[in-house]
Parts: structure tokens; C-alpha cells; sequence
């Protein structure tokens, strides 16, 4: 191939791709969902890893919701967390752990009345209870990523 052609290639690879949009080692999708009851206070979610904070969010209506996708890291550390609120009730948990170990590309987290239910990209139409809600929690700040425990996934 001559050195021309070489070139036009390049800047045709560069003006198409987005190299901060491609994963090399692929790509997760976080879905936080809204299945409560009507006319109930709003579901307030706060979402963050190590290196970003998906910020403060109200999810109001039914099937209201939070998304964000992002690329995994080369070495399993790529980890998020995300703290519920509703009325007096509150959660802490992870909704991503890349050590946990499935091959999951979408993770769909349910807040229903009697608490979080998780669901995959193959599943998403029967999720699995994951967690009940703390009782009487004030909404405070989140805790920092230290603050985090492992989740296990074994039982899904």
C-alpha cells in the first residue's frame, strides 16, 4: 500500500471514530428504574465511582430513570455505587463491580415498594429481588467509595 493511501485512511479513521467513545475492553450500561408506588415521594439517586460522580437525580414519574454507560477498565476495578432515597426509606449499594464476575453488559436495578430487584439484558423481564429497603433513614450525603462493602452477585 502506498504511503498516500496510508494517510487518507488515517484521517478518514479519525474524522469517523471517536477514540474517548471506543472500549477496547467493552462496554457497560447501568440502568436505575423507578417501579414504585404512584403518588409517592420522588426516588432521589446519587451514583458515583472512584473517578465520576453521575451526580444527584429525582426520578418522580413511574418507569422514570437514571442511565450511563461506560468502559471497563483493562484490570477489574472499574466499581460504582449508588445511594436511594425514598420517603424515610434508604439504600446503599453497588450497582456495578466489575469482579463480580458475570458477563452482563446491562444491569437493570428496580426500586419497588419492597425494595431493589436486579435484572440483566437477558432477564430484564424477571427481576430478582437484590436488597430491602433500610427503614427511617434520613436523606443524607452519600458515603465516599471507601465507605463501600463488596457486593456479592453469587445468588444471581
Amino acid at each position: 500500500m502506498d504511503n498516500n493511501l496510508l494517510v487518507i485512511l488515517f484521517v478518514v479513521l479519525l474524522t469517523k471514530c471517536n477514540p474517548l467513545q471506543a472500549c477496547v475492553t467493552g462496554k457497560e450500561t447501568v440502568y436505575i428504574i423507578r417501579e414504585l408506588s404512584l403518588n409517592s415521594p420522588p426516588l432521589k439517586v446519587h451514583c458515583f465511582s472512584k473517578d465520576d460522580d453521575i451526580g444527584y437525580h429525582n426520578l418522580v414519574k413511574l418507569r422514570s430513570s437514571l442511565s450511563w454507560s461506560f468502559c471497563i477498565n483493562v484490570f477489574p476495578t472499574t466499581s460504582f455505587y449508588c445511594h436511594l432515597w425514598w420517603g424515610k426509606k434508604s439504600l446503599g449499594f453497588n450497582v456495578y463491580q466489575e469482579t463480580m464476575g458475570d458477563d452482563h453488559w446491562e444491569n437493570y436495578w428496580y426500586a419497588k415498594d419492597d425494595g431493589i430487584y436486579l435484572a440483566h439484558e437477558d432477564s430484564e423481564d424477571n427481576p430478582q429481588k437484590a436488597y430491602g429497603w433500610d427503614e427511617n433513614i434520613p436523606p443524607s450525603s452519600s458515603p465516599s467509595l471507601n465507605d463501600v462493602v463488596e457486593w456479592d452477585n453469587s445468588k444471581f
